[in-house]
């Protein structure tokens, strides 16, 4: 709800409709929300998700005809450099993926260093798919403190190119 709330007031204040991209969207929810609330360019599909999930995929084709849905890898810089720039970024419960792709099978855990060094690397190239006072919405990751009896915190910010 947040992140929908935010992400149509930085649309509103720009010139809309704006082109969106959310890597990582799964069944679209949030992207489609928006595109919904506010259109997108001449109905052309401007807007994009990308997701690995063929299922999730199909599900937000369905619902949101008005998007463009690629089924891919959105770390990937050629994939992401030939889909031009955008005015909004999403990156929703999505650079969490990448960080687990360092999974280390032989040790059984996530090479850390590399989970790392992968976010970085893919955090810079996403954040180059935006245009000049573009902006990104970044929510993710939630690490249980070490007791129980520590509470949570959450932070939510919005950033501009």
């Amino acid at each position: 709800g947040e992140v929908i709330l935010q992400a149509s007031r930085l649309i509103c204040d720009a010139n809309p409709p704006a082109r969106i991209l959310e890597a990582g969207c799964g069944e679209a929810q949030i992207i489609g929300a928006l595109v919904d609330a506010h259109g997108s360019p001449a109905g052309d599909q401007s807007s994009v998700g990308i997701d690995r999930d063929t299922k999730a995929l199909t599900v937000a084709a369905r619902q949101y005809p008005g998007i463009h849905f690629l089924e891919g890898d959105f770390t990937d810089p050629h994939l992401l450099l030939s889909l031009g720039k955008f005015d909004l970024l999403l990156l929703v419960n999505a650079l969490h993926h990448v960080f687990s792709d360092a999974y280390a099978p032989e040790l059984q855990e996530i090479n850390v260093g590399l989970g790392k060094d992968n976010v970085r690397a893919s955090f810079a190239k996403l954040a180059e798919t935006l245009k000049p006072g573009g902006h990104l919405i970044l929510f993710d990751g939630l690490e249980a403190p070490e007791s129980p009896d520590t509470p949570i915190q959450l932070r939510f910010q919005t950033t501009q190119a």
